[in-house]
Formats: structure tokens, sequence, C-alpha cells
């Protein structure tokens, strides 16, 4: 027998044996695991495919809820105002307090969205109509009110919101000239004397009840929810912040409380800001009103202070306490949420809790 024979031979009784080991030791145990894997799969797929339905589902009911919320609201505008026409009607509901519809970009309507809200509109309307002669920069002026005064519009304010990005592209002369106007208008806002403007009903804080209820609220929302590192954090800034409100009426003034980047808008042709929603207006710490400028980083806060009026020993660091306050605001309002709207209030806890990490450089 020939060399090649013999290796032919071989080969043939190594693939019998083969055979008989898939038959009697593969077969058995791998083909079983490999039919549990695919089942685990595809009932992965499936999972996955019904928690996709259901998110259509859910923002298919979303679409068809603020649909019909925007007509009800465009009716409304059209029996008090009697206005029929308009080529684009944009309704916005993410705010707290307020759905928004803008007709033709032209003009801003605001529908509170609870009772406390209305009251608050009305006051709101009242103190914008005596801050405009007193204050530079462009504020909302109701031109439509409607007879009982639950909801009003303003026409539309020149500009673009001053988010970071776009205050990082303006030219050094421009970020000058955008510091000096926030200082020039906080100087005015911030100048009032408090005796006078009681009579548009403007809420004062309450500094050691509000800290009280934030580290209530940390505790029991946001605790359950940190690392051992995180807590500690928490703890050390509240007891900080706490030791800070204690002096903090002494710098009370009318402050707009909410002077964020998305309520301050940049007119790129005239070089001009404009300052929205005063709903949040109150009887407070002056410092507060500096805490949202911190985003476009500390030097712009410092050269805001530069120019202000009112400025004292601890304003920059008690603003900088404010400015990382927000980041708990937001995780908290954002669990409170989770009653009506789980899927919107993850998202906002996740913004929050990635900011919270972010400013403390957890």
């Amino acid at each position: 027998m020939g060399p090649y024979f013999r290796y032919i031979l071989v080969s043939y009784n190594d693939t019998k044996r083969g055979t008989m080991l898939l038959k009697c030791f593969f077969l058995p145990f791998v083909v079983p695991l490999f039919l549990l894997y695919l089942r685990s799969t595809v009932s992965i797929v499936y999972s996955k495919l019904d928690l996709f339905s259901r998110s259509l589902c859910h923002q298919s009911t979303q679409l068809v809820f603020m649909q019909k919320r925007k007509d009800e609201l465009l009716k409304k505008i059209q029996e008090e105002f009697n206005i029929s026409k308009w080529k684009t009607a944009q309704y916005i509901s993410k705010g707290y307090d307020h759905d928004v519809i803008i007709l033709d970009k032209k003009m801003i309507f605001r529908f509170p969205k609870k009772g406390d809200s209305i009251e608050m509109l009305k006051d709101e309307i009242t103190l914008l109509q005596f801050l405009s002669s007193h204050i530079d920069a462009q504020i909302p002026h109701y031109t439509h009110v409607s007879k009982d005064k639950s909801f009003a519009a303003y026409p539309i304010l020149l500009g673009r919101e001053m988010r970071k990005y776009r205050y990082q592209t303006l030219s050094k002369k421009d970020k000058l000239s955008f510091a000096k106007q926030v200082a020039q208008f906080l100087n005015q806002l911030h100048g009032f004397d408090i005796k006078k403007i009681k009579k548009f009903h403007v809420h004062r804080q309450s500094p050691q009840k509000n800290i009280k209820n934030l580290q209530n609220n940390v505790k029991k929302y946001l605790f359950p929810h940190f690392d051992k590192k995180e807590q500690i954090c928490a703890q050390k800034f509240l007891q900080d912040l706490q030791s800070v409100v204690k002096e903090s009426e002494k710098y009370f003034s009318l402050i707009h409380s909410d002077l964020s980047e998305d309520h301050i808008l940049w007119d790129e042709k005239k070089k001009k800001i404009s300052i929205l929603d005063f709903s949040d207006r109150e009887i407070g710490d002056r410092a507060g009103d500096f805490a949202g400028l911190f985003v476009y980083g500390p030097k712009f806060v410092k050269e805001v202070l530069s120019q202000y009026h009112f400025s004292d020993d601890t304003l920059f660091e008690r603003a900088k306490l404010y400015f990382y306050r927000c980041t708990f605001f937001i995780m908290v309002d954002a669990y409170k949420m989770k009653r009506w709207d789980k899927r919107l209030a993850d998202i906002i806890f996740q913004s929050g809790y990635k900011m919270f990490l972010q400013r403390f450089k957890l």
C-alpha cells in the first residue's frame, strides 16, 4: 500500500471518528446552547422593538395632544382679538409656567399654565409698563391683553438668544459692548426702591425656607442616585450655601431671577440687547442675577461687575454658588416631573446630572 493511499485511509478513519464525536458530544450539548442563545437574541430584539413601538406611540400621543392644545390657543386668539389670518403659527410648550404661540414671527402670545401664573401675568404686565420708561434695554411691551387678563401678547423683540457659543464668536469690541449693556440693565433694575414696587405684588424670597426645602429635596430625590463621593460633595455645597444665604437679605433688590442665556437677546445689526421673560421676578439677592452670566465665563462676570454700581465684597462668590445651585434645581424639578412625563423627565434629569458633574468637576 503506497503512502498516498495510507494517507487517504487515515483521513477517512479520522473523518468517521469526527462524525461520531459530532453526533455523540457536539450535537447534544452545543446545539441546545445555540438555540438558547438564539431565543435570547430574538427576545432582546423583540423587547427593543416593543420599546421602540411604545416610544413611537408615546410621541404620537404627545403630538396629537400638542396639536389639540395649539388649536385651542389659536381659537382663543381668534375669538379675543379677531385675528383670523396668519401665515405661520409656532407652538412652544417647553416652559414651566407658560404655553407660547408665535404668529408670523411677529407677535408672541403667552398663556399661563397654572392658576397662580394668571395673577402673576397681570402683575407682570403692569410692572413691565412701569419699567419700560426706566430701562434702556428692550423689554416686552404688551399690546394685546385678553379681557379676563388670562393671556397676553407683545411684539417680538429683535435679536437671537445669546448662547455661549454665539458669545464666543463675538469680536472683542462686541463682547465689551454686550457686558456694558448687561451691567447697565442690572444697574437700572436693581436700583429701584423696593417700597415703590410693592404695588406690583412682587414675591419676596425666603432664603432660609428655600435652602431648607432644597436640602430636603436633594436628600429625598437625588441622594439615592448619587454615589458616596457625589453625596459628600453635595452636602458640603449645601452647607456653604446655607452660610451664605443667612446674610443675603441685606443685599435684596428687585431682580429678574432668571437672567440666563436664553433670556438675553443680541441684535447683531444694532448691537443692542433685549431681556425676556420676567415671570420669575422677585425681591431677592442681587447676586442671583449674576449666576446665569457665569455661562459666559468668570472673566465676563468680572467685566460686568466692574461697571456695576451695587457690588460688594462677596457678590462674585455668592453668584458662583447660585450658578452651581442651578444643577440641583434642574434635577429635583425633573424628578418631580416624572409623574406626568417620565421620558422627558429622564432627559432633563440626565442633562442636570451631567451639568452637576461638570461644574463640580467630579
